[in-house]
């Protein structure tokens, strides 16, 4: 797991205490973090807050059926592989939830355009 993390914020430092392991990558953001997580090219997109857990997204096509002047369409995209942070957890369960709240869209469009893609793991 790689952790976002703010050692000046006492919900950052918790969740770090409470619920990372020595095999996570833990990044103080304020400490060198930011320059490490930057020069390793990866983006700051999405990091709002304090811890965030970075989770890796597959590439996965998505559907939204629309209407367009009355015309009903269905816009198929594909997503590339792309990583999320999850900000602001308090605990590893709420990180999960939001886990699954992504593989369950990711299985949805799955369902609808026959994919076979893999899911989020922590």
């Amino acid at each position: 797991m790689i952790v976002l993390h703010n050692s000046l914020s006492k919900k950052s430092r918790d969740f770090v205490e409470n619920h990372t392991t020595e095999s996570d990558t833990v990044l103080d953001w304020y400490n060198g973090g930011r320059k490490l997580w930057i020069d390793g090219g990866n983006t700051l997109v999405g990091v709002q807050a304090f811890p965030a857990v970075v989770v890796e997204v597959p590439a996965h096509n998505y559907y939204q059926d629309e209407d367009f002047a009355g015309k009903n369409e269905r816009i198929n995209i594909t997503i590339e592989a792309h990583q999320k942070p999850i900000c602001g957890v308090s605990t590893k369960q709420e990180v999960l939830v939001e886990i699954d709240d992504i593989n369950d869209l990711i299985r949805l469009h799955n369902t609808q355009n026959s994919d076979n893609v893999s899911e989020i793991e922590l």
